[in-house]
Formats: C-alpha cells, structure tokens, sequence
C-alpha cells in the first residue's frame, strides 16, 4: 500500500499545481488550491510517521497531528465561496480555522523541543495524553463529520433554491460539491468506522487506525481529481468556443430535426406571445413540457426556435422574462408595500434565494439594490 500513498501524495501536488496553472482563478479556485496542497501535505506528514521516517529524524514529530481537524473547514470555505460566487475571500471564513491554530500554538514548546525530547514525548504519548491530545482526538473524531453533514443540507436547500435558476455553471458546482461532499463524508465513515471497532473489539488496528483511514485518503485524492477533471471548469478552464464554431455547433445539433430554419422566427413569436400575454412565465413550475402541450409542438423544436433565434434555453427565457417583471414592479407605486420576497413570489421565483440569486444575473445587482437606486433618484 505504500504505493497508494505515494499516489496519493503526487495526485495533490499535481492538481495543485493544474489548479495553479489555470488562468482567471476564481476565490474558490485559489481556496481549493491551498487545501489540496494542505492535503498533499497531510498525507506527507502520515506517510513520514508510517515509514518511520519521521523516528529516524524526530524533528519532524508533530507535522500532521492536528492536520484532520482542518480538513472540515477547508471543504465549508470552499464550498461557501463557490456557492457564493464570492469576488473576494472574506476574513470571517477563517474562524472555522481556530481549534486547529489554537492546539497548534498550545504545543508551540513541544515544536521547538530539541529532537531528542520530541521522540521521547510522542513515545509515551497515549500513557498519559495532554489536554491537547484529547481535544485534538475529539474534534478529529467528530469535527468533519458535523462539517460534512450541514454541507449536504445547505446544498438540498441550496438545490431547491435552484429550480428557477438553470445556470449550467450553477448546476455543475452544485454536482461538484455534492460528489466532494461525500467522498470527504467517506473518510470519515472510515474514522468513525475503525474507532467504534477497536472499542467495540478492544483492540488496535495497523498505526492506531491511520493505516485504513489514510488509505481512504488517498484514494479521495483520487476521486476529487478525477471529477476535478471531469466537471468543467473546476481544475482546469476549457477554452471558450468562438462565435463561428458555436454557431456550427448549433446548426450541427439541429440538422436532423424535423422543423425547418425558415420556420423557426414563426414558432419563437408563438412561444413569446404565449409567455407574454398569457402570462405562463409567472408560474413558478412552469416546465418545457407544459409550454410545449399548449403549443401543440414537439419539446425539441421548442428548444431549437429558442436556441438557434435567441440563443438562450427555454429557462432562461423564462427567467429574463421574470427578471423583467420584477424589475418593473421593483419601482412601480402599486407594489411599493410588497417586501422584496413578495416581488419575488408574484414574478414567477419560489424562493427569495433564487429570486435574488437570478436577478443579479441578468440585471447585475440585486433586487434591493434596484429598489434603492431609483428611490435615490426621484428624492434628488
């Protein structure tokens, strides 16, 4: 298995240094840069204390000991500034970082200890543990865990929020997060695993357990990597097709289809007149497949008017036509005494996050932000 490891170990460094070469990185890309380098150097750090390497040069005792305990901030921050979209890194994300700064700098003596006394402590460790190897084996135990489950219910509720948001970007960061989520949920069912054993079977497993535990480790290097590769966008940045290679993309996708060019412009005015005037884009589960029973037309030709004239999905004609009407009800006297949600609900979103969310898209600021700049201008 040390073969595994070793993998492991290249794999961070090496997505790392992918992530690192990609241009127009992102808050999320450069936070997901320092945590796979914080990964690959926890597995060093394991795999130096495994091999023995670390006995032979006791300096380096210590390296990794509290490293678990950051695992679980890292995939919170990340996610949180991808979700977000966020320009900036905001400070306040580094307070899920204290309990490991803080029992890191609590042993600052044992680091500066000459290498002699290093060896001699981390020897009788466990005959009678510090505070601080308690606390650290407590939040190691049970930290990701508790980190990994309130991810998986921001992302349902942040999923819900989505049904009236059909960015594929957003789609694809949301699958991303949901596959990292897990695979980290996975190691630790892995701790939890092997730790309810040998207390069930009192007994030990190879390395105090790290042995199973930093296996699963270097197989989610592998896993992340993987999907990194995978979902566009994530580890690397695809070159964006040019106008002339998008517009053969399109006519390629439609040649076989059975609605002539010619007949395009005449079934988007219908599907615009009935979006318009029958109002259909307010209601909030309006689907392809509704648009296309009232049409009387097959969904795909639906599809090909919309995308070959606009160049948009159906949904996001749906939503530039809701963003419209909130626009207009944002500034009008007769929804002056609705609330931002409200505004939201009677223009076709089901949900405040996905209302604001959309129209910051399109618009470019947010609802209140809409709402305030015209009041400013009609008080001047």
């Amino acid at each position: 298995m040390d073969f595994l490891f070793i993998v492991g170990i290249a794999q961070a460094f090496f997505f790392a240094l992918l992530l690192g070469r990609k241009k127009d990185k992102s808050v999320a890309d450069k936070i997901l840069l320092v945590w796979l380098i914080f990964i690959g150097l926890h597995l060093l750090g394991f795999y130096w204390d495994y091999s023995g390497f670390s006995s032979q040069h006791p300096h380096l005792l210590g390296f990794s000991w509290f490293m678990p305990i950051a695992e679980g901030p890292f995939l919170w921050i990340y996610a949180t500034a991808l979700l977000s979209g966020a320009k900036r890194f905001n400070p306040w994300w580094l307070i899920h970082f204290v309990p490991f700064v803080l029992l890191n700098v609590s042993i600052y003596d044992f680091y500066l200890s000459p290498p002699e006394e290093k060896a001699q402590f981390a020897a009788t460790l466990w005959e009678n543990p510090p505070w601080q190897a308690v606390l650290g084996n407590f939040l190691t135990l049970y930290s990701g865990p508790v980190y990994v489950l309130f991810l998986l219910v921001r992302l349902k509720r942040f999923r819900s929020g989505l049904r009236d948001f059909f960015s594929s970007t957003e789609r694809i960061n949301l699958q991303w997060l949901q596959r990292l989520t897990w695979g980290l949920g996975g190691i630790w069912a892995v701790v939890l695993g092997t730790y309810a054993y040998c207390r069930i079977a009192d007994t030990r497993l190879p390395d105090n357990n790290n042995y199973y535990i930093f296996i699963a480790v270097s197989l989610f290097v592998l896993f992340l990597g993987y999907h990194g590769l995978k979902y566009e966008n994530i580890l690397v940045k695809y070159a964006s097709p040019d106008v002339a290679s998008d517009e053969a993309a399109t006519v390629e996708r439609y040649k076989k289809s059975g609605l002539k060019p010619t007949d395009e412009k005449a079934l988007l005015n219908q599907i615009k007149s009935l979006l318009v005037e029958q109002e259909l884009y307010l209601e909030q589960n309006l689907t392809l497949d509704d648009l296309a029973k009232k049409l009387d037309k097959p969904r795909h030709y639906i599809s090909q008017a919309i995308g070959s004239e606009e160049g948009l999905t159906f949904y996001s004609l749906v939503n530039q036509l809701r963003v419209e009407a909130a626009k207009e009800k944002l500034v009008s006297e007769d929804f002056a005494h609705f609330s931002l949600l409200g505004i939201g609900l009677d223009s076709g979103f089901n949900s405040k996050a996905s209302f604001n969310r959309v129209f910051k898209e399109y618009a470019g600021i947010s609802p209140s932000e809409h709402r305030e700049r015209h009041q400013k201008i009609h008080q001047q």
